[in-house]
């Protein structure tokens, strides 16, 4: 949970009583943006006792994250403002004195050769900055521990299960540098003041040099990180858990935390995370963590997940996600829900799945399936019996930043090659074989794990796989043997057949000699195909929601979506029939009133026009880019072509406003109810005729020092804006009321619109399928829509199946519950129909996506989102180009059915 606001102690018990009504078993209480309270005072601690007593009430599992904001170790800034000396560090080749910047190391010649200053043509530079800290340096990480970690244990004791560290990282992704690495480099026989250009140069002796180097910084972090923090939970009787910079690709791990493996070694429960809606076709960074956990017995496994899926993730988005990592072994997602969405917050980096989301009331089976899912994962067996060795050594030597790596590469492509074949498979690296491997018997063993088969790359052969090799075992090179995944045939996780298999991926689960295979489709279009396990047996589908098993001679999985497959039942397919329903035809109910998006504003600034017809979003930067304080009067318009009686305006902090709707004031204080969130008021606005609405808002534009500094400053970096706590904010706002919204186009799965948006009279939609186009494209809430059928049964199952259009359904039939479809998946109807008329009641719930944004983005519904997916200027989460549009993208939303020739 991210408390990013003034928390009321009131709405944060609520919030987690909800969590834990739902099936959320824990949270980890992360101070972020936006939070008021000064971070680890003594206002804050009384946060963290409000959360602890409620879990202890509620029953669920509490953690602390370890840090304001990200990455772990500042301590909000208060390490670095103990020792100037802790700053983080970093090496700088200059190839000009005028370009130099930090501390002078050394100086190199044209030739690449030591030198005096004067006849240099490269400059060697340390270069700090005090927004984080260098976590390779011993004495700032124990202060790091002793300003966070202890003052939560002499408060909390065994009240707190563990802790949460996020993103440490060496170097600020450049050449990372501590002044203790020198002293490891000369245990080598190597100078800085010698070597140094080789770090950035292919020159002389570099690829020993890099080795040496990127082993020394790994082994400080490993020792003064890593092994500091794990050292004192273990003492204390933590757990520590959380995840580290760059997981996903060799070369990434070498600029930011060096030996991953070793890393995850150290952790008590190892982790990762996954941004975005898109699974990877590269499972590196699942693996790893799987790997390390099932070699040293360690159960439980961590992955921040969902941030960056935004608002409209579906719950089959969501289930994809899931599905792809507890496949590859991770077995405990942590959600980001976020106590507060007001202002920017709604915009950070969102989850997708928080309380506030419509649809969240009904999503307690997707809850359960993870819970059961990830249950699965933690309890199997070890199922891998190929070993895949990391070429690391090499990618050292051949590291450079900025620069591709062809060893990170070939690493890539044979992890992409396993998963293609359906083998099951671990990752180690030479410093796990050297420490903890061992050969006997044609086997190989690391930790608790045993395989029978190893892949690696030529120059990674270490002693233990020679020693394998001579004991009989099959050691493979990825780069010399092309023939080398047909060998690793007879390890396949099952026997898939079917066109386009290698577009399904596959994980083995083993329980108390029960068998389990997870297929699923990671390409956009459809494949068929039959399972068998190893032994033969051909597999029946488990939901893993019902526990109940269905058989069939083949499957059909669509994009994205996968199935869990057992081999114990009797394999008689049993028929059904799908219930035939039309879209049309319903009779519809709303449960709040529609709304109508407006952000589109003239700014008056101290009296004088300063931008006219702007987003509010692009305006705040605007206004933030000019850093003067100063008075606003922000105009929105709407028009209306019918009155409107008792409706309301939608708005964040309506307090801080002087409100007038056609020039006629509107109190902004009073005991408001809530809009989509609790941070946007309903203010109740006069009758209005038709015509042209004009609401305005006065109000003052304060930017602070902290904010100046940071937002207008040359030198700050990602924690700094981390740590953000009152960055001025412009709002969109909302019409609320009994209309609907005319304007708008299909374009596909999508709504288009210039922006000429009108009201007209309210009428309650027939057809479920396009909710949006119907005149309801911004409604968030329950739409409740019932039909009258007339039925002849006969023998037989019936089924009731629908598409999901961004939407989550609940479905009653003769006014009895049968069921919530949160994804591609059907509910026994047979004992709820009755032989001739039945009612089918429907309550729909859509998503945020239409209200939140973001609205004006060229990729129409981008799948990562962040702050500046929202604005014009691309961020890191964002392809690099502007993509605003002052056109309007919007999801269609509703519900379609299966027609006579769909496959089933």
């Amino acid at each position: 949970m991210t408390l990013n606001d003034t928390i009321c102690e009131e709405s944060l018990r609520k919030l987690i009583r909800t969590m834990a009504e739902h099936g959320l078993g824990g949270f980890y209480a992360h101070a972020r943006s936006g939070l008021t309270a000064p971070y680890l005072s003594e206002e804050w601690f009384r946060i963290i006792d409000i959360c602890a007593d409620e879990c202890e009430k509620t029953g669920l599992r509490f953690w602390i994250y370890d840090e304001m904001g990200w990455p772990s170790g500042s301590a909000g800034g208060q390490v670095t403002a103990k020792n100037a000396d802790y700053a983080s560090r970093w090496l700088e080749l200059f190839d000009s004195r005028q370009k130099i910047c930090g501390r002078l190391v050394a100086c190199y010649d044209a030739n690449a050769r030591p030198c005096k200053e004067e006849n240099a043509s490269y400059f060697l530079c340390e270069v700090s900055n005090d927004g984080y800290i260098d976590v390779l340096n011993e004495d700032a990480v124990q202060t790091f521990i002793e300003i966070t970690y202890e003052k939560y244990r002499v408060r909390y004791g065994n009240r707190i299960e563990g802790f949460f560290t996020d993103e440490p990282q060496f170097g600020m992704l450049r050449m990372p540098y501590t002044p203790s690495v020198e002293t490891l480099m000369r245990e080598n026989g190597a100078d800085i003041r010698d070597f140094g250009i080789q770090l950035f140069m292919e020159t002389g002796d570099y690829k020993r040099i890099r080795r040496l180097y990127f082993d020394a910084i790994g082994t400080l972090f490993l020792r003064n990180y890593v092994g500091q923090i794990s050292r004192w939970c273990e003492r204390y009787g933590y757990r520590l858990t959380g995840h580290i910079l760059e997981e996903k690709s060799l070369d990434r791990q070498i600029l930011s935390c060096g030996d991953i493996l070793s890393v995850y070694s150290l952790m008590q429960n190892p982790g990762m995370d996954w941004l975005g809606r898109d699974i990877g076709e590269n499972a590196l960074a699942p693996r790893q963590v799987a790997s390390i956990c099932k070699q040293f017995g360690k159960k439980e496994n961590t992955s921040e997940s969902y941030a960056c899926v935004g608002y409209g993730a579906s719950v089959q988005d969501l289930k994809t996600i899931a599905d792809w990592q507890i496949g590859n072994g991770i077995s405990n997602l942590c959600y980001i829900i976020p106590y507060s969405a007001r202002g920017r917050r709604k915009r950070d980096y969102p989850s997708g799945i928080v309380p506030f989301q419509p649809y969240f009331k009904i999503a307690d089976d997707f809850n359960l399936y993870l819970s059961r899912f990830c249950a699965l994962s933690a309890e199997s067996e070890n199922t891998a019996e190929v070993l895949l060795v990391s070429p690391l050594g090499q990618a050292e030597e051949t590291f450079g930043v900025g620069k591709e790596n062809i060893f990170s590469d070939r690493l890539n492509e044979a992890v992409n090659i396993l998963e293609k074949k359906h083998i099951s498979y671990h990752v180690t690296n030479a410093n796990i074989l050297r420490a903890y491997g061992s050969a006997e018997d044609q086997k190989l063993r690391v930790g608790k794990c045993v395989y029978s088969a190893a892949v690696c790359f030529t120059g990674e052969e270490s002693e233990v796989l020679v020693k394998f090799r001579h004991s009989g075992g099959t050691v493979l090179l990825a780069d010399r043997d092309e023939r080398w995944p047909e060998v690793l045939e007879p390890f396949r996780d099952c026997a898939l057949c079917g066109d386009c298999t290698e577009d399904l991926r596959t994980g083995r689960f083993v329980l108390d000699n029960e068998e389990a295979v997870s297929v699923q489709n990671v390409s956009n279009r459809s494949v068929r195909f039959s399972v068998c396990s190893r032994a033969g047996k051909q597999g029946s589908r488990l939901d893993l929601i019902t526990l109940r098993e269905t058989f069939s001679e083949e499957y059909v999985l669509n994009g994205g979506e996968s199935a869990l497959f057992v081999f114990d039942g009797e394999n008689r397919e049993k028929k059904s029939t799908v219930l035939r329903l039309s879209e049309d035809g319903w009779v519809c109910g709303l449960s709040d009133r529609n709304a109508l998006l407006l952000d589109r504003v003239d700014c008056y600034r101290d009296g004088e026009l300063y931008a006219e017809n702007i987003a509010p979003i692009l305006l705040q930067e605007k206004l933030v880019r000019d850093g003067r304080n100063c008075s606003l009067k922000l105009v929105y318009r709407a028009h209306s072509d019918v009155p409107l009686r008792g409706a309301y305006l939608g708005i964040e902090d309506a307090e801080r406003y002087e409100i007038a709707v056609n020039g006629k004031p509107v109190p902004s204080h009073g005991n408001f109810s809530i809009f989509a969130a609790e941070c946007i008021s309903r203010v109740p606005l006069p009758d209005l005729s038709a015509g042209d609405i004009e609401i305005s808002l006065r109000f003052d534009f304060v930017i602070s020092d902290d904010v100046r500094r940071v937002l207008l400053g040359e030198d700050a970096i990602e924690s700094d804006f981390n740590r953000l706590q009152d960055l001025p904010e412009v709002e969109n706002i909302y019409l609320i009321g009994d209309f609907c919204v005319s304007g708008v186009q299909r374009e596909g799965d999508m709504l288009v619109s210039d922006g000429a948006f009108a009201l007209s009279q309210l009428e309650m939609p027939t057809r479920i399928s396009a909710f949006g186009e119907s005149g309801f494209p911004f409604y968030i809430g329950e739409i409740v829509a019932r039909k009258k059928i007339r039925l002849h049964l006969r023998e037989g199952a019936l089924e009731f199946a629908c598409a999901l259009k961004g939407v989550a359904v609940r479905v009653l039939i003769n006014g009895k519950f049968l069921g919530d479809i949160l994804w591609n998946s059907r509910l026994d109807a047979t004992e709820f129909l009755l032989d001739g008329e039945n009612e089918v009641e429907l309550h729909i719930y859509n998503d945020l996506r239409n209200l939140f944004g973001p609205h004006h983005n060229k990729l129409k519904e981008p799948r990562m989102v962040g702050f500046t997916t929202f604005a014009d200027e691309p961020g890191w989460c964002d392809p690099p180009m502007r993509l605003w549009t002052d056109t309007y993208y919007l999801k269609e939303y509703g519900v379609a059915f299966p027609r006579e020739n769909d496959e089933d």
